[in-house]
């Protein structure tokens, strides 16, 4: 006589590691984005470090000093230009902050200036009341 019983097991062994397999996926997907964004921000951080270098620069030469910089930062990113830092944004949602160091100077421009993808701006050595700063500005 045959034994039945694996038979009738099977359909539920299969039910229940669907059932397992379909709970898990929302977690690995919320993981996998949660990291796509980690990456992106980690990107445009470098980018936001990369535009303040060549600021720093910029302002070390003086007066006169200029550079155009080209933003390389991924679709999902944006850098907002601030008097003393940029702001990092990711889907429009604030994302952390890189501060200008030392020596401390101001970033001007004539608003908020929010950076995508592909943008270019002119990096100017100005003076703001008698003191020295950079000026930001569409290139």
């Amino acid at each position: 006589m045959r034994c039945r019983s694996g038979v009738i097991d099977l359909p539920l062994r299969l039910t229940i590691t669907l059932f397992i397999i379909a709970l898990s996926l929302p977690i690995a997907d919320a993981a996998l984005q949660h990291q796509q964004q980690e990456e992106a921000v980690r990107e445009c951080r470098a980018q936001a470090a990369s535009l303040l270098d060549v600021a720093t620069l910029v302002f070390h030469q003086g007066e006169g000093s200029t550079r155009i910089f080209r933003v390389d930062i991924p679709q999902s990113t944006s850098i907002v230009v601030l008097e003393g830092a940029l702001l990092l944004e990711y889907e429009g949602r604030n994302a952390g902050m890189v501060k200008v160091g030392t020596p401390s100077f101001l970033l001007v421009t004539e608003s908020p200036m929010t950076l995508t993808d592909g943008d270019m701006i002119r990096l100017s050595s100005i003076r703001v009341d008698g003191s020295p700063a950079v000026g930001v500005c569409p290139a």
